[in-house]
Order: C-alpha cells, then sequence, then structure tokens
C-alpha cells in the first residue's frame, strides 16, 4: 500500500514528477514553423496565378464548345425540319392516294357521291366491302308510278285503334 497516494499528498506527487523543460523559439523558427505548417496543410490548392491560368483556359473551352455546339445544334435542326417535312409529304401523298381510291371505287360500286368521302379503309378491297355496306343500308329508290311497300305504308292503316282516331 506504499504505492497508493492520498488526495491531500496528490499535489505533492506532481510535482515530484518531473517536467519537461520548456523550449523557447526564436522569431525566425516560429515564422518558419508557420509558414511549413500553411505549405503542408494547402500544398493541393492552386495558387491565384494557377487559378487566373485556369479560369482563362476554361473561358477559352466554354467559347469553343458554344461554337461547336452551335454548329452542330443547327444541323441538328436543321436535319429534324427536313425530316418533319418528308414525313408530312408522306402523309399528304397517302391521304390523296386513300381519297382517290375512295372515289374510284366509290364511282365503280355506284355510291352517291355525298357518301363517297365516308367510305373507310386503307386499300381497294375495304373500301370496296364498305361500299358494300353502305349500299346494303340505303332504302332501295321506288319507281315513279308504282305502289310503296307495305312498309312505307301508313301505320294507321294497319291499327284499328289509329283508323278510328284518324277517322279513317
Amino acid at each position: 500500500m506504499s504505492d497508493d497516494i492520498t488526495p491531500a499528498e496528490a499535489p505533492a506527487a506532481e510535482d515530484a514528477q518531473e517536467k519537461p523543460a520548456e523550449r523557447t523559439y526564436t522569431d525566425a523558427e516560429h515564422k518558419a514553423a508557420v509558414e511549413a505548417a500553411i505549405k503542408a496543410r494547402f500544398k493541393d490548392v492552386p495558387t491565384k496565378e494557377q487559378l487566373a491560368e485556369l479560369a482563362a483556359a476554361k473561358a477559352e473551352l466554354d467559347r469553343l464548345k458554344a461554337e461547336q455546339m452551335t454548329e452542330v445544334e443547327r444541323a441538328k435542326a436543321e436535319a429534324d425540319a427536313a425530316k418533319s417535312e418528308l414525313e408530312a409529304a408522306k402523309n399528304a401523298q397517302k391521304a390523296a392516294e386513300t381519297r382517290a381510291m375512295r372515289i374510284k371505287v366509290g364511282a365503280e360500286k355506284g355510291v352517291p357521291a355525298p357518301l363517297i368521302d365516308r367510305l373507310a379503309g386503307d386499300d381497294e378491297e375495304s373500301i370496296a366491302k364498305d361500299a358494300d355496306a353502305i349500299l346494303a343500308s340505303l332504302p332501295k329508290p321506288s319507281v315513279p308510278g308504282s305502289n310503296p311497300p307495305d312498309e312505307a305504308s301508313d301505320p294507321a292503316d294497319k291499327d284499328p285503334f289509329l283508323k278510328g282516331f284518324w277517322g279513317r
């Protein structure tokens, strides 16, 4: 227990330990140590001159990219415009060909002129089928001087109640 130190003896024990002697530095040594520490800390940071050179190089690169991009973008815009004009011309040609087929098939089948534009289909066969369907749905014209068919007669003639109502 001789190694144990009581709290009252603690300050005396600390003084008994040897303290390293403090060294004093000259102004030149201090300045050199600070400069060395600063250089070590900022060794990867560019100087003002290097930053100016980098900024000038970046500005030149941006200018060249802008010129190049302008030419590329202009060429791309012209190509896109030509492509859209070509698509529009193809669509107009297809629409004109389809209209010509409708007129041709409609005239061959005897479809009335106001109904020719209503014919549907992309080829002659489908347009012809549609023309046949339209013609089948149209009422048949009556021959002048003939009696109308029973379906076209007045419904009041068939119903006794309606005959009495209308006085027939």
